[in-house]
């Protein structure tokens, strides 16, 4: 059953790209209700849904249109903005949705189409088909903003999963350079250009990475020294991982041609979830959907969901205590 809006607003338009879509939500005090944080071109929607009412109310902060996903950082929650002149702004909120910091790009700059952000340690991030938008929380306790374009003649290939966050914290992101015709992993938590080459693309879910359908613990630029399934049609996207066990929800599919070819393609394709740790992996589900890595999971009522726009079911499985 849809929520009704309990006010005269409605939830403004996302023009987000669908693999940048993300929200936020904060617990609401003396409340069984959450705050949700979605990007919109009215700005950031502050939403609380009232159970009770089966509806929700919605207000605005920011006042100019979103550019890209809000993410949670340092206890509050951060989304950049478009000024009338193009100018990036970012805001935070507190978990009640009000302003507390608002901080503006000094330079005017062409950032592109926003990936999702990511966030580790001191920084949040937000790579964009241009470069990165970078965060960063210094030791006076205030934050900086800044924008470093990609090395010349590269560009980010976002359809292969979030960044690799390598063991000493440096954040990579997979990127194709076609002055070289190769793929390179650029690090993007540092303004100063560090680039590694790889043989192959890695499907990545942050520490993990797949080479093919192989997990690797290694950096995606080093190869593993034993097993080679380059010549299987097999590849795993990882979806969700739990740094503490070292499981990993992912997708098994069948690369028709290229892995790249295989993400660009728009016909319905078979795919097999599963659930995978250090000793090994099992199937706990079998679909067929177009573009079938577009599903998302979540967990509600100590039950894993996993919904797909494309699928008629919303598929559930419950979680052991």
């Amino acid at each position: 059953m849809a929520l009704e809006h309990l006010d005269e607003l409605l939830i403004d338009v996302c023009r987000l790209p669908k693999a940048s879509w993300r929200a936020e939500t904060a617990p609401m005090q003396g409340a069984p209700a959450s705050t949700l944080f979605v990007s919109t071109e009215s700005g950031l929607a502050c939403l609380v849904p009232d159970v009770m009412a089966l509806g929700y109310r919605v207000r605005y902060v920011g006042d100019l249109p979103a550019a890209a996903s809000p993410i949670a950082y340092d206890g509050k929650f951060w989304v950049p903005l478009r000024g009338a002149n193009g100018k990036l702004v970012v805001i935070a909120v507190d978990s009640s949705g009000e302003v507390v910091t608002r901080q503006e790009l000094d330079a005017d700059v062409d950032a592109g189409a926003f990936s999702a952000p990511v966030a580790y340690g001191r920084q949040a991030l937000w790579p964009s088909s241009k470069g990165r938008l970078r965060l960063l929380k210094q030791q006076d306790g205030k934050v900086s903003l800044t924008f470093t374009p990609w090395p010349v003649n590269v560009a980010p290939s976002f359809e292969f999963g979030s960044a690799y966050l390598s063991g000493d914290g440096g954040i990579w992101q997979l990127c194709f350079d076609s002055a070289e015709g190769r793929y390179v992993y650029v690090r993007i938590d540092v303004t100063a250009d560090e680039v590694e080459p790889t043989t192959s693309p890695r499907q990545c879910s942050g520490r993990v990475n797949y080479r093919f359908a192989q997990r690797t613990n290694l950096p995606p630029w080093e190869e593993p020294s034993h097993g080679d399934d380059s010549g299987s049609n097999e590849f795993v996207i990882p979806l969700l991982e739990v740094t503490e066990s070292g499981q990993v929800l992912g997708m098994r599919l069948q690369a028709r041609g290229a892995i790249a070819d295989t993400l660009a393609s728009t016909e319905r394709l078979p795919a097999e979830l599963i659930l995978e740790d250090r000793y090994g992996s099992v199937v706990f589900h079998t679909l067929s959907a177009q573009e079938p890595w577009h599903i998302r999971l979540f967990v509600h009522d100590h039950t894993l969901w996993a919904y797909h726009a494309r699928l008629r079911r919303l598929e559930g499985w419950r979680l052991e205590q």
